[in-house]
């Protein structure tokens, strides 16, 4: 009998029972592989935003914490319909590897500029190298492609100015939006809380530096 069913083979009932229990069987390892396929490229988009976030960030504080201000130009927001512009005059750290020797202060212009639409950050550095010894040059890269917003606003905390920094960086994906990051920061400017603790020892300190004409 055995032998009589192998030589008919199987029939189409038996077919489809066969199938049925095959894809009842194989359905929770698609699932899981679909599952764990999302999650790695959740993880890797939530990297890479947090990456963006994380580098944006720490540009904005190290500019912010060389922040000055001198009678010609102080922090200024530059808002238009296309792009916003946060432009401030800085200390030089370290991007000339010149030495200075003289009596006026060096200071260099750093713009930072975000586009909306394009969900584009710019970082523009002005090194204003005449008193330095070597040539006035423009620096701009761009720092991310995925900023979805950027904002630099001044604040007051206990008395003491200081630079509140928001950055939220999108995944490149547009279909994962779940794995935005959303990073704040606060900083004080070194120049500003020297003159807030000795400003009774400064006559003018709006005046304190001037910019290389």
């Amino acid at each position: 009998m055995a032998q009589n069913m192998i030589n008919r083979g199987m029939s189409l009932v038996e077919t489809m029972i066969v199938l049925t229990l095959a894809v009842l069987i194989l359905l929770p390892t698609i699932s899981f592989m679909t599952m764990t396929r999302k999650v790695a490229y959740k993880g890797m988009d939530r990297l890479e935003t947090l990456t963006f976030a994380r580098r944006i960030l720490e540009s904005a504080q190290r500019d912010l914490k060389a922040y000055c201000w001198n009678k010609t130009q102080s922090f200024a927001v530059d808002k238009k319909a296309n792009e916003t512009k946060y432009v401030l005059p800085v200390f030089p750290i370290g991007q000339s590897g010149l030495i200075y020797q003289g009596d006026d202060n060096p200071v260099n212009i750093v713009t930072y500029s975000f586009k909306p639409k394009q969900k584009t950050l710019t970082r523009t550095l002005q090194i204003n190298g005449d008193l330095l010894g070597g040539s006035t040059k423009t620096i701009t890269k761009v720092l991310a492609k995925n900023v979805a917003s950027f904002s630099i606003s001044p604040d007051m905390m206990l008395g003491v100015p200081y630079y509140s920094i928001s950055v939220l960086c999108v995944p490149s994906h547009p279909d994962r939006k779940s794995a935005e990051t959303h990073l704040k920061g606060g900083v004080c400017s070194n120049f500003q809380v020297r003159l807030e603790r000795n400003s009774t020892n400064i006559p003018n300190m709006s005046f304190k530096i001037d910019l290389p004409k």
